[in-house]
């Protein structure tokens, strides 16, 4: 009697394990799961009590944009960086986008911004024991004006010609040069100023909010580099004009409380 050739021949034991762990792989890998979100990286820096490393939930503006983002399935991280280090890696592309920005200020090269969302008032600072008054760019002209350097202030006083202005690397040395006396007066959030007070040294005096020069808004920046920046903007859009309408926004409002106590204009 002719032997049956051997591909007829019944499977040895081992290949018949090996084939049912091969077809259960390949059923793991085609079994339908959730889909993976989508990472939104979004260079940022420390600026407190707006957005930080050492906040609760890394703050306010965090949280909205994780939030709005997460409303479309998406899914929010944050690098922290020194300002303009953030502002340039985000329009070369390597992070989707940057935030906060202010709303009013032109658009960075390559960048589109979403609708924007609350933000706080830019002030006008002086030492306690000064008495300068402030109804005008005029009255900064023969003073040494700190301000941060890469930050957008105000037209008025990035744009006037004849300005002295002096830039230093963040807020906090940018108050710290006000007290020691180097500059006569500096730009800065109000609600920035006053979580840094703490670390001023107050042996050299306190601040002085001069004046309110405007109440901004803040906005989220995205990278027209990368193909999808038009369905990010979208997204973030969509979340935040949602968060109105549900209360989501007032909330977070509420629950990361930026206003000053201790410091109000004369």
């Amino acid at each position: 009697m002719r032997r049956a050739p051997a591909l007829l021949s019944s499977p040895a034991p081992h290949r018949l394990a090996f084939a049912a762990a091969l077809a259960l792989l390949l059923a793991l890998f085609a079994a339908p799961g959730p889909a993976m979100a989508r990472v939104v990286t979004l260079a940022t820096l420390d600026w407190a009590p707006y957005i930080s490393p050492h906040l609760p939930g890394q703050g306010y503006v965090a949280a909205i944009a994780r939030e709005a983002l997460a409303r479309s399935g998406l899914e929010a991280q944050f690098v922290f960086l020194p300002w303009l280090r953030a502002v340039e890696g985000a329009q070369d592309g390597h992070y989707d986008g940057y935030l906060p920005a202010y709303a009013d200020a032109d658009a960075t090269r390559g960048m589109v911004c979403s609708q924007p969302f609350p933000g706080g008032p830019l002030a006008l600072f002086a030492r306690a024991d000064s008495t300068l008054t402030y109804d005008g760019v005029d009255d900064l002209r023969g003073l040494r004006v700190g301000v941060v350097l890469g930050y957008r202030n105000t037209r008025v006083i990035d744009h006037t010609p004849g300005l002295d202005l002096r830039r230093s690397p963040d807020d906090l040395t940018n108050l710290r040069t006000l007290l020691a006396g180097r500059v006569d007066v500096a730009v800065a959030d109000a609600y920035v100023a006053a979580h840094l007070a703490p670390e001023l040294d107050r042996e050299k005096g306190d601040l002085r909010l001069v004046a309110v020069l405007e109440k901004k808004s803040l906005t989220a920046c995205f990278a027209e580099v990368l193909p999808d920046h038009a369905a990010l903007v979208g997204a973030f859009n969509q979340g935040l004009a949602a968060m109105r309408a549900d209360g989501t926004l007032e909330r977070l409002l509420r629950t990361h409380d930026c206003a000053p106590a201790h410091l109000s204009a004369p």
